[in-house]
């Protein structure tokens, strides 16, 4: 098998992460990685890149993959996807496919076709079903167009673009192949400006859930800086209150023996305040992520690979199994 390469970049508002990921049969290898902060500047709104800025500020992620090795996996914001299942006939084959999902989501999108790029897959079916399920990604062509040319012009090529929540799952199927005893354990990405939550892996990724929050900076307070009743903890409070209701759905699916834990990833992923806090107020074990007990890391420097970056190694991780499969 030949080795693959691919640098999995994550652009948010408080920092852009890129890794930089070696695949030699099925052993994934991290060759580099790089955090670069101060990003909010790049953003016109949460949606939308500005594109001399976002050049200038990513121009150091030049360095961090080898001159030939410039494929590249980007996640993108939730907010921006349309995702869909949808029904269609049985036995349905290349561009009958292909035909049958346009014409599905021209009924269930606001915007024309012209404006959408659109990816799907099969659902799992039942054996002898009339009808398959497909499920349906769905970007506005400008959108992939705003992303993807700040890469192309600092030197990579866009291979793969992927939702945040998307990529969590990626990381969250890495984590279990690595430690199977994590299967029944929910991942939390607290980040600096939003909190994602995504369901124990035997429960559909359906169920996963995304909230923003005022930033840290911007209210005065720091959420490394947990003092009683300090402007940070009530911010945590109000979003633990929310993350119990969640919670509580997976335990009314999976029964009290199905969710065991929380891995908690992101900014604060090692904040060990933060992570008392939240489980006090869950009542659940939490458990930092350790990527390292992941996949082998060799990157230059010696900086170590914490949970900031999770969602780039999530979204490059599923780049992988997208160009296997392709």
């Amino acid at each position: 098998m030949t080795k693959k390469w691919i640098t999995g970049i994550d652009i948010g508002r408080y920092s852009v992460k890129a890794v930089v990921v070696k695949v030699d049969c099925a052993h994934i290898t991290i060759v580099n990685h790089l955090e670069l902060k101060g990003s909010d500047s790049i953003f016109s709104d949460p949606h939308t890149l500005k594109h001399q800025e976002t050049v200038k500020n990513l121009k150091k992620i030049r360095k961090t993959a080898p001159f030939f090795r410039k494929k590249a996996a980007i996640a993108l914001p939730d907010s921006v996807s349309i995702n869909k299942v949808i029904t269609l006939e049985h036995g349905l084959d290349g561009q009958e496919q292909v035909f049958a999902v346009f014409q599905a989501m021209a009924h269930q999108t606001p915007y024309p076709l012209e404006e959408l790029a659109l990816d799907f897959y099969k659902e799992p079916s039942m054996s002898g079903a009339k009808t398959e399920a497909y499920r349906v990604h769905v970007v506005k062509h400008a959108i992939v167009d705003n992303w993807t040319q700040p890469i192309k012009k600092i030197g990579y090529r866009p291979e793969y673009m992927d939702t945040n929540i998307n990529a969590l799952r990626g990381l969250q199927v890495l984590l279990v192949q690595q430690q199977p005893w994590l299967r029944n354990w929910g991942v939390l990405d607290l980040g600096h400006y939003h909190v994602a939550l995504c369901p124990p892996q035997p429960l559909s990724q359906d169920m996963a859930k995304q909230w923003s929050y005022e930033s840290h900076e911007r209210t005065g307070g720091s959420l490394n800086s947990i003092t009683p009743k300090s402007p940070a903890e009530v911010m945590i409070e109000h979003l633990t209150s929310k993350i119990l209701a969640q919670l509580k759905l997976y335990r009314s699916i999976q029964g009290e023996q199905g969710l065991q834990g929380i891995v908690l990833c992101g900014g604060h992923a090692n904040d060990s305040n933060i992570a008392c806090l939240i489980e006090r107020l869950t009542g659940m074990p939490i458990k930092a992520i350790d990527l390292h007990a992941c996949v082998d890391v060799e990157s230059e420097g010696g900086a170590r690979l914490n949970g900031s970056f999770a969602t780039a190694l999530g979204v490059a991780y599923n780049a992988i199994q997208w160009m296997e499969a392709h």
